[in-house]
């Protein structure tokens, strides 16, 4: 929720710079919403198994962008985008 109450309190701002508002932005003063931090969920060895099979099933290169994933706790878009030389056989 807090994430939708900064992009409107953006559109408020703008719409001021714009000259289009001309009252206060109503979200200025307002608080963030406290939101309790979601404990991590961690896969099974056996999910683990399971997951890279069904990769390697559709896509051996799935396959190998998800061990990465797995192994090093690299973003999606940071594992697609590694080039040869970043990546060793250990």
């Amino acid at each position: 929720i807090n994430l939708e109450q900064s992009y409107l309190s953006s559109v408020f701002s703008e719409l001021s710079r714009l000259g289009e508002w001309s009252y206060p932005n109503p979200l200025e003063n307002m608080r963030k919403f406290t939101i309790a931090e979601k404990e991590m969920a961690w896969l099974t060895h056996e999910q683990i198994v399971e997951l890279l099979a069904d990769c390697k099933r559709q896509d051996p290169i799935l396959a190998l962008v998800v061990k990465i994933c797995l192994s090093t706790g690299a973003r999606w878009r940071e594992a697609v985008n590694l080039t040869r030389s970043q990546v060793t056989k250990y």
